[in-house]
């Protein structure tokens, strides 16, 4: 009987915990999401950067931390692929976290793995100027360094 009561409580925990993953104040798209709304998401004029992971991802909630000192003229989304999964497989997402820079709603570069604040600002100042350099971020999980950044690798 105890043991009937701990794995429902062990179910329990994991259910809150996986609805209940948005805390950042970034916008958080935690339910499916349609093409539509996406598209609309990433449409408008400016910078829209992606960042696709999970609840269960600890370098994703790292880097979740890093995308709030990245400021300026950009907007910065957050897609769970548990949720999500026909939209993580149309950016082909074989890793996470694994964020894609959108501008007019054309994919210019992604990268896969943890970037600190500075790296992520850094990266984005080349598809625009609207993103503001960071002063003072702490680097998080410097341990954590990316395998490289592909440009522009949606093209045809």
């Amino acid at each position: 009987m105890n043991k009937i009561m701990g794995i429902g409580l062990l179910a329990l925990i994991v259910y809150y915990g996986y609805n209940h993953y948005s805390s950042d104040g970034l916008a958080g798209i935690t339910g499916g999401y349609s093409d539509a709304a996406f598209e609309k998401q990433i449409e408008g004029p400016g910078l829209v950067i992606v960042k696709f992971g999970a609840p269960w991802c600890g370098p994703c909630r790292m880097i979740d931390e890093q995308l709030e000192h990245v400021t300026g003229n950009v907007e910065v989304v957050k897609i769970n692929i548990d949720r999500n999964r026909e939209l993580a497989s149309k950016f082909k997402v074989s890793g996470i976290p694994h964020t894609v820079i959108f501008r007019d709603g054309k994919p210019l570069g992604q990268f896969t793995g943890y970037r600190d604040a500075k790296a992520i600002s850094s990266w984005a100042r080349q598809f625009g100027s609207e993103v503001a350099p960071v002063q003072n971020a702490s680097s998080g999980g410097s341990a954590l360094q990316p395998n490289g950044i592909k440009t522009n690798p949606y093209a045809t």
